[in-house]
């Protein structure tokens, strides 16, 4: 099941979304994340 994170306030939801759908608590839009994301902020 695909997993997406709201590029506002970064609540992460999970299933068939879309690239369209938007964050039920904030109205934001959703972005596909990858589930072994975990390393994915090294800088």
């Amino acid at each position: 099941m695909p997993k997406y994170q709201c590029e506002k306030c970064g609540a992460i939801w999970y299933g068939w979304a879309g690239a369209e759908e938007v964050c039920q608590k904030c109205g934001g839009k959703l972005k596909r994340v990858e589930e072994n994301s975990n390393d994915k902020k090294k800088e």
